[in-house]
Parts: structure tokens; sequence; C-alpha cells
């Protein structure tokens, strides 16, 4: 009955699931799942392995974006998969069970201003680099999303900081 079982024996290939919220450690993460053949036609069982990518989140908390900008990863669908705050990206599901934050209700108000204006259609689309520039709380601040990971990891990374980070010495010097 688990969804990756299921695809794996219908596509007979290795799958990716999309990103949840595992029942028993409670931590995010996804599965790998592939069939095992007996004959050509033939599916004797699946393996699924379980990776948790709490460790993403981790990563991003140790990284220098200017002096306070953050980067988070989003999935395709709007799922914040990870971000510098763990706790921002696990949120009681309809049902009571976790799942992940979609990007427009993330307890980060910056990166929901920054990200959710590229949801609004739907599933995200970057075939290329984007880079922006927006205002919050009379701020300016500067974004990048890369395009996405792959097919099957349909990931972006997401960047954003005050403008003042980068351009606050330049403009320092000029005034002087």
């Amino acid at each position: 009955t688990r969804p990756w079982y299921i695809r794996a024996r219908q596509q007979l290939t290795t799958i990716w699931t999309d990103p949840y919220i595992f029942f028993s450690s409670q931590q995010p993460g996804i599965t790998l799942a592939s069939p095992v053949m007996d004959g050509p036609d033939s599916v004797r069982g699946i393996v699924g392995v379980d990776i948790e990518i709490s460790d993403i989140s981790d990563f991003l908390s140790l990284l220098r974006v200017g002096s306070t900008g953050k980067a988070l990863i989003i999935h395709r669908n709007g799922d914040v998969i990870a971000h510098p705050d763990q706790q921002f990206i696990r949120t009681p599901g309809p049902d009571g069970t976790l799942r992940f934050a979609k990007i427009w209700e993330l307890e980060d108000p910056i990166a929901r201003s920054a990200f959710s204006p590229l949801y609004r259609e739907g599933a995200l689309f970057t075939p290329q680099e984007m880079s922006s520039q927006f205002t919050h709380d009379g701020e300016t601040y500067v974004s990048v999303v890369k395009p996405i990971i792959s097919r099957e990891l349909p990931w972006t990374i997401a960047v954003y900081a005050p403008e003042n980070d980068f351009t606050a010495v330049i403009k320092r010097n000029r005034l002087n």
C-alpha cells in the first residue's frame, strides 16, 4: 500500500519519492525504491531505502549568505524541504500528521515575500537562474532562484539577503 512500492512496481524502474515527513522519526526525508526482478516481467519484490534529508537544513544553517541572508530548498510543488531553521519546515496537516510547510505559509516572512510569487501559477518552473530585487518592511533585498536540480529531484535552491549586506561598504565609500 506504500506509494513508493506502488510506483516502483508500476514503472518497473528505480524511483525517488517526493519529500515527506517520516512517520516514525518525524524527520523530513525521501525514499528511493527499486524493483527486484524475477524474470523480464515478473517482480520478486521492491527494495525501499529511506533517506533523511534534515542534514541539508543543518548544512544551510552553516552557510553565510551576506551577513544575514538565508538559503533554502523548495520542491517544485512549493514545499519548503530545507531551511536553516528546521522548525519552520514542518507544520501540522489537516489529519494531525506533520507535513512540509508551503513557501506561502512559511514562518520566514522574508522568504515568503521573495519566493511565494513564483508559485502563484502552481508548480515552479525555472529553466534558468532568476535573480530579483524586492522590498520587505522597507528594506531592499536581493534573491536568486536556481533551476530545478533534476527531473528525479525537482528541487530548487533559493537564496535571499539584504542588499546592504553587499553594497553598504560601497555606499559608505561613495558618501565619504
